[in-house]
């Protein structure tokens, strides 16, 4: 019970660290074995990767159409450095 109470006290950047230190150990200390997760962890990440495409679509576009509601004189060289070949 006072693990838990310590460890709700902590600041959210000891929490962090207590789990890097934590994860790290684990790492050293079990190694080899957990190659079997491998595949997991590379899915896992795979599908952290197909989310980046979308945000950084999703960001130009809304800053487009943010210079073109809310300015008036960047449209048109925004047009023109936009759809420039």
């Amino acid at each position: 019970m006072k693990v838990v109470s310590f460890y709700k006290s902590m600041s959210p950047f000891q929490r962090v660290i207590l789990a890097l230190i934590l994860g790290i150990s684990t790492g050293i200390i079990i190694g080899e074995p957990t190659g079997n997760l491998e595949i997991i962890g590379n899915a896992y990440i795979r599908l952290l990767q197909m989310t980046v495409l979308p945000y950084v679509l999703v960001s130009i576009v809304g800053g487009y159409a943010h210079a073109v509601t809310f300015t008036h004189g960047i449209p048109r060289l925004g047009n023109r450095r936009f759809f420039q070949q």
